[in-house]
């Protein structure tokens, strides 16, 4: 072997391991990106999941794929994380527009429910206006992150419960601003109507009878249900 090819030989050793460390650094900025969104995607679940009480969560398939990857990078399987990191992104994406859309449905809703109460509560009183206006800024704006500390000792699963403990408190606000403002209706015919919409049921006004009709516009509750039925 020549002088010149040994001396070239540490060279290319040297050129090979600073491209795998920077096609590492690379994957895993990618990786940290997608557990990332991940993350976002089940805490925003969560939390519609304890406002609304529904069963929104991530695909059990798009979760172990995220693990899966990590297992690669720790193995410095670069060539086969490569060749699954873009679809797996691509799944991920499709799950958290999936979920994003479901919650906007129902922070529709609610941003209406809410909107009509602090109305009405203007005129009666009789809930903490503050906790109101909270609630219609989440349903509003859906700024939950701002719960979130931005420590990042902070563990995923530190996260969660925050998150969690937030959603619980904002719904227990909202089903007590609607037993101090509705709560009296209960054993009325006005109940009829009230309740449907307080379930976010579908009601027109065109589906009430002449009474109901007469004692909506009656009620002091005429402006908050006229612009729920309409």
């Amino acid at each position: 072997m020549s002088s010149k090819a040994t001396s070239e030989t540490p060279l290319l050793e040297e050129v090979k391991t600073v491209r795998e460390k920077y096609r590492r650094k690379q994957l895993h900025n990618q990786l940290n990106s997608i557990a990332e969104l991940m993350e976002e995607t089940i805490l925003q679940a969560e939390l519609a999941n304890e406002l609304f009480g529904c069963e929104l969560t991530i695909a059990a398939d798009a979760k172990s794929d995220v693990k899966n990857l990590r297992s690669l990078l720790d193995e410095e399987d670069f060539d086969a994380l490569e060749g699954q990191i873009d679809d797996v992104k691509e799944t991920l994406e499709a799950e958290n527009q999936r979920i994003t859309s479901e919650i906007t449905d129902k922070r529709s809703g609610r941003r209406k429910t809410v909107q009509a109460m602090q109305r009405l509560n203007d005129r009666v009183e009789r809930y903490d206006s503050g906790k109101l206006d909270e609630l219609y800024s989440l349903f509003e704006k859906w700024d939950w992150q701002a719960e979130i500390s931005e420590d990042e000792t902070d563990t995923f699963e530190e996260r969660q419960l925050v998150i969690q403990e937030f959603g619980q408190t904002r719904a227990e606000w909202l089903s007590e601003s609607k037993e101090e403002l509705f709560g009296r209706y209960r054993d009325t015919e006005m109940w009829e109507i009230l309740h449907p919409i307080l379930n976010q049921e579908r009601l027109t006004y065109g589906d009430l009878s002449e009474t109901q009709r007469k004692e909506l516009a009656d009620s002091e509750l005429a402006e908050y249900l006229e612009l729920q039925l309409s």
